[in-house]
């Protein structure tokens, strides 16, 4: 295999002296150094004179003056006579060129994210010859994370989105952690087998441990205005480092423990990030002198400060993989970190976490490393020994096996053909989105991303904003209204259909524009009723019901029958979809007790392809011990309770009355440690009534709890603190249960009865 490695993210501004251009210099020596049968080349940037040098230097120590070739002239570097566009397309055109050159069977670029701006390039389309593969190293997707913190500049973000287009069109990515891995597969709907999770290492000749000479100690203290104790936090001025956390916290340390302590910032900082930084220390109670910020420093320095700290704390809110976390276990230093993202990776150890975002938890692990001398050295070997598990030899040859792996599959077997793809069929998709309090609203929050995979997606909705980010940032989201002058756009059009008010302005646009429907209720009885009833449409429900069901829905609502409910007793037992399934053209469902009812209740049958596509799910993350009792304790759970939850709306359907009256009679009544959480918003009408009273006059009120509506992350809590959950239903409107799915993929226990979709489950 002939390894063709763009190395020129070591050479720039933005990242040739931080991680990202250490990172890719280590991957790339120790590659070449392993490279066995292989060949390996590597492409630097003649166009930065001050880093060829010495960049060129290192990387020959490992593979040979031979190997490294420069893709752009120096000379060219100075060229102004073309405009910005033309130099770029230029540029573009020779690095590509320089790349083919070289024969590559497999193509591994450094770092997409460079410059936003020349003289680096990472061209915008690469070379796709048949059997030759794009590679890329996945750092992390941060700006997607904070989108309000990153992606605020429109010409910056355009030019952020275009290259996670070159990473989604790679054939195979190297993450640096299995955060930007699943971030990947969340974020950007990439396939698992596509990326392999590396990690990293450090220069271990530089970052190990050492005991200074006493003269070295204090000329370094001395140069950079440091006591004898002295905490740190390095990693560069950015949001997600978090400055402003390290500072407060710090501050948050009883001055009995850090009066002869000092919280050292080291990295680059301009004067206004100086001196707000300044301010904030002087608000939070901190002396001038406690607070020391380096500016930049030399490697050499860096692990100085490594070796002399009494801890380094690292309250970064997300990270792709920390190498300043890495870089001081190495060196021996007493850690601690944020708890989240792949910092949990790199230290492995709850008893070195702390929440990022609350300046008091990280005072609290400070005062314990800081007053402890027994835990500061059990941090410092625990460090050093979880360190020992990232190396650059292993990175080297995880990717090494990874990419050797991915040209195997590219080979051709008898013939080459190169096929351009057809560009993506266009898809308007109606449906409710969040802040609507609707599981379709949040099925289709996580589905999209994996939708337009296949699709270029505009969603259309009932004129309102989206609360949710992702969707913002990634999809063209209109209200319905503008729908007819685009409907000449779309390839095809696709109704999420529920039994819901959410749903009641797609009826008319799917009687005029017929498409794919999305059954995700087997009764859309309650949708015509709130069509009727509420939103004043008279007449609507009775024509919905005779028009689907005739002589069966004349029994009820016919003036001559008498019947004492015609709308209640009708609503709960005809389906009233006739319409909706005529006027599609192919209709989906997640549960096949959806196409039982419509074959049920139209033996006549309906001339749309029916097809049952089974619900996905997202697998969260395991969730250690320590992470499940720190939850509950957020929440207001002891340790040791037994928790029973029902997650969704609390209504009659759901029985939580029963479930409230099996709770009362069993042994659990008796035992103050057993809890019965009721997840979600109480009914407001005679049941939710009812059920409350019923739980004030248990006398268990405190150990029983409705919690109301609750947010995902919130939802999501309750799922981790949950022992076993009972999921109940009766006259089910045919939806599948995303309660139960979230309870099974989060490895909760659940109890179902025999109903409906429930007896899809094994």
């Amino acid at each position: 295999m002939r390894l063709v490695l763009d190395v020129q993210s070591r050479q720039t501004e933005g990242s040739g002296h931080r991680g990202v251009g250490r990172y890719s210099e280590g991957l790339a020596i120790h590659i070449a150094r392993q490279r066995g049968d292989d060949e390996v080349r590597i492409c630097l940037n003649a166009a930065y004179p001050d880093t060829i040098r010495t960049v060129s230097a290192s990387l020959q120590r490992a593979i040979g003056r031979e190997h490294i070739s420069f893709c752009l002239d120096p000379m060219f570097a100075n060229q102004t006579s073309l405009d910005a566009e033309d130099d770029t397309l230029v540029r573009e055109a020779l690095i590509r060129r320089h790349w083919m050159a070289l024969q590559p069977d497999v193509l591994h670029v450094s770092h997409v994210f460079e410059n936003f701006g020349p003289p680096t390039v990472v061209p915008g389309a690469w070379p796709r010859i048949p059997g030759v593969v794009c590679s890329s190293t996945l750092y992390d997707l941060i700006p997607l994370r904070f989108p309000e913190h990153y992606l605020a500049d429109p010409a910056f973000k355009a030019w952020y989105l275009a290259k996670l287009e070159i990473l989604r069109d790679c054939d195979h990515l190297l993450a640096i952690s299995e955060t930007s891995r699943l971030d990947a597969i969340e974020l950007l709907g990439l396939p698992g087998d596509r990326i392999t999770t590396i990690w990293g290492g450090v220069d271990e000749e530089r970052f190990r441990p050492r005991v200074l000479a006493e003269d070295e100690i204090q000329s370094f203290r001395a140069k950079h205005g440091l006591r004898k104790r002295f905490v740190i936090h390095s990693g560069g001025d950015d949001y997600r480092k978090n400055l402003e956390g390290a500072v407060a916290g710090f501050a948050e340390v009883p001055i009995s423990v850090r009066q002869d302590v000092q919280l050292a910032i080291v990295c680059r900082l301009g004067d206004e990030r100086r001196a707000a930084l300044t301010k904030l220390a002087a608000r939070k109670g901190l002396a001038g002198a406690d607070l020391v910020m380096t500016g930049f420093v030399s490697d050499d320095d860096l692990a100085r400060f490594y070796n002399t700290c009494e801890a380094f704390v690292f309250p970064s809110l997300y990270e792709g993989f920390g190498l300043p976390v890495l870089e001081a276990m190495k060196s021996g230093a007493a850690v601690l970190g944020g708890r989240n993202s792949s910092i949990r990776e790199l230290i492995g150890d709850d008893d070195a976490m702390f929440d990022a975002r609350q300046p008091a938890s990280m005072a609290q692990k400070l005062v314990r490393i800081l007053d402890d001398e027994g835990f500061r050295r059990r941090r410092r070997e625990a460090g050093l020994e979880r360190a020992r598990l990232f190396t650059w030899e292993r990175t080297a040859s995880l990717a090494l096996e990874a990419l050797r792996a991915a040209r195997a599959a590219a080979l051709p077997r008898a013939t080459a053909t190169r096929v351009d793809p057809l560009p993506r069929r266009r898809m308007a998709l109606f449906t409710p989105l969040p802040p609507c309090r609707s599981g379709i609203a949040d099925y289709n929050a996580a589905f999209l991303p994996y939708l337009a995979r296949h699709f270029a997606i505009d969603i259309f909705v009932d004129g309102y904003a989206t609360s949710d980010p992702h969707l913002r940032e990634h999809f063209a989201i209109f209200s319905h209204q503008d729908f007819e002058r685009r409907s000449a756009q779309y390839d095809v059009v696709v109704y999420e259909m529920g039994n819901s008010e959410f749903h009641a302005y797609m009826l008319s646009y799917l009687a005029r524009h017929p498409g794919v429907v999305v059954l995700h209720d087997a009764y859309l009885s309650n949708l015509y009723g709130y069509i009727d009833f509420q939103r004043g449409e008279r007449g609507r429900y009775v024509a919905e019901m005779l028009g689907a069901h005739g002589p069966r829905a004349r029994r009820y609502l016919a003036p001559v029958q008498k019947h004492p409910d015609p709308i209640g007793c009708s609503m709960v037992d005809l389906p009233a979809t006739r319409s909706v399934i005529d006027q599609a053209i192919g209709l989906i469902s997640h549960s096949p007790f959806s196409l039982e009812v419509a074959r049920d209740s139209y033996p006549e049958g309906f001339a749309a392809p029916y097809r049952i596509i089974k619900q996905m799910v997202n697998i969260p993350e395991p969730i250690d011990a320590a992470t499940r009792c720190a939850t509950r304790v957020a929440l207001g759970l002891g340790e040791n309770d037994f928790v029973v939850a029902t997650f969704g709306h609390v209504a009659w359907t759901k029985c939580g009355d029963r479930l409230l009256e099996a709770f009362l009679r069993s042994d659990l009544a008796g035992d103050d440690n057993a809890r019965l959480l009721f997840v979600g918003e109480l009914a407001k009408d005679a049941f939710g009534n009812a059920l409350r009273e019923r739980i004030e006059k248990s006398g268990l009120g405190e150990r029983i709890r409705i919690t109301g509506y609750v947010d995902e992350s919130t939802y999501a809590r309750y799922l981790i603190a949950t022992d076993v959950a009972v999921q109940l239903r009766t006259h089910t409107r045919g939806e599948t249960s995303k309660a139960v799915l979230d309870c099974l993929a989060a490895a909760v226990p659940v109890i179902v009865n025999d109903t409906a979709s429930f007896r899809d489950y094994p």
